[in-house]
């Protein structure tokens, strides 16, 4: 289903390349690419695409500094102060002096979000962000409200490093990448990475689309700087299960991560580097990550030990709701697998594939041992699926859907048999054409302009 699902939908939402990924306990069991990491070179995206995973780099952080608690080196309520003396301002009732560092790994510190300069836009991220701090920089009182942080993350860095006595990035691909054999991730970016996919920005009006160029993050590594693909973040997945053992770090330090501290704006909830999710009355806890032509998400369901990675090189791209709707696409079937207990004796891949009438596209695919239509637009294809039921008559089905106004137990047949695909779909009364398609590829260099 993912596989008919996704090439089509890619398109709809005007993105260029997207990697996704699927394990379950541990092991990755669906890996693949859709479209292009480079329009240019028509480089096709894959599993071993490398990405700019932005935000995700924070759950990384996370994790290094519940090592270093677990080690006894620090304590999770222990005040920023105490490692970094220069964090002293106040702003009214907000103190940085009572900031704790559970509360910057919660975004609950009150902190801003960025600093003072205009790096996200500029690419010139700066080397010390002490520069920044003043009182302004404490625009809301401590643990009054969920305020995230990326100059928090970027804090947490310098206290491994300054308990450490290594550089961040020295900490991470000890303690973190090699520990868990993750060979192709970096904790910031670098030059002369192959594989590495072009960050791509959104299609606006009226101006062409931007192809951003690489840079580092300097300070906001901890906030913002890793690179990874599916492969190794599937690695970082299973490590972080409940079951998956001590080798990064102990099962009491994960749930301490999975553990809610605070609902963010979206209604979400927030542990410690972690988003704490509700999907069909499942936990998962999962990470976004927006960057520069780039958007990326990972989630993990720790009572069944599923996983799901989706990376995309595009701005504000739908990582997050195409993650989300491979959970709820998942859960759905687990939930009501009698639905896909059809007749295995049919040969379902010569109904397979999109149909197009007057009022959109439609994919049509197996999924077990039923055919199921549904819309490729779709965040979750599955919510408002049609169920083709197979009747006495060859070729012909009885439409059972999920939709209010669908066409339920109406007639869906299929017709003109060539090379062993049917080339058209009468569902209900709507006449549909099957299309074939392949994602077009960008090659002249005046269609983007370069930031």
């Amino acid at each position: 289903m993912i596989d008919l699902w996704l090439p089509l939908k890619i398109k709809y939402d005007k993105v260029l390349g997207m990697s996704v990924g699927i394990l379950y306990k541990g092991k990755l069991f669906y890996a693949r690419g859709f479209g292009f990491c480079d329009t240019l070179t028509k480089e096709k995206a894959d599993e071993k695409t490398l990405y700019r995973v932005a935000s995700i780099s924070k759950t990384f952080t996370a994790v290094a500094i519940l090592q270093l608690a677990r080690d006894g080196k620090l304590k999770l309520d222990d005040r920023v102060i105490v490692y970094l003396p220069w964090f002293q301002e106040k702003n009214g009732k907000n103190d940085s002096a009572q900031i704790t560092i559970r509360q910057l790994l919660s975004h609950t510190g009150g902190v801003f979000r960025d600093g003072d300069t205009s790096h996200w836009e500029t690419g010139n991220f700066p080397d010390d962000i002490k520069k920044s701090f003043s009182p302004d920089s404490l625009p809301v009182e401590a643990l009054s409200r969920f305020k995230y942080s990326n100059y928090g993350y970027a804090m947490l860095g310098l206290v491994i490093e300054k308990i450490s006595g290594m550089s961040y990035a020295e900490y991470i691909q000890k303690n973190i990448l090699e520990k868990i054999r993750m060979k192709a991730t970096q904790p910031e970016y670098k030059d002369g990475l192959t594989h590495l996919a072009v960050g791509y920005g959104p299609e606006l009006p009226d101006e062409q689309r931007t192809v951003f160029i690489h840079y580092k993050t300097k300070a906001y590594a901890p906030a913002a700087g890793m690179v990874s693909n599916v492969e190794d973040l599937a690695m970082f997945l299973g490590a972080l299960s409940l079951e998956s053992g001590d080798d990064m770090l102990d099962r009491v330090s994960k749930k301490e991560m999975m553990h809610s501290y605070e609902v963010t704006e979206d209604g979400d909830e927030y542990g410690l580097g972690l988003d704490v999710l509700s999907v069909k009355d499942k936990k998962v806890v999962a990470h976004s990550g927006g960057f520069l032509g780039f958007s990326t998400a990972i989630g993990l369901d720790p009572e069944s030990d599923l996983g799901v990675i989706v990376l995309t090189n595009v701005t504000r791209g739908p990582s997050w709701e195409v993650m989300k709707g491979i959970f709820e696409s998942v859960y759905t079937v687990l939930a009501n697998g009698e639905e896909y207990s059809g007749n295995k004796d049919i040969a379902y891949e010569k109904y397979e594939g999109y149909y197009r009438n007057t009022g959109g596209d439609q994919v049509v695919s197996r999924l077990g041992d039923a055919l199921i239509a549904f819309d490729p637009e779709s965040n979750s294809p599955l919510k408002r699926k049609t169920i083709l039921e197979p009747s006495s008559t060859p070729d012909q089905f009885i439409l059972r859907e999920s939709g209010v106004f669908g066409s339920w137990g109406e007639k869906a047949k299929f017709s003109d048999l060539q090379e062993g695909i049917f080339r058209n779909l009468i569902s209900g009364a709507m006449p549909a054409r099957r299309i074939e398609f392949e994602q077009k590829i960008v090659s002249d260099e005046d269609a983007f302009k370069t930031s």
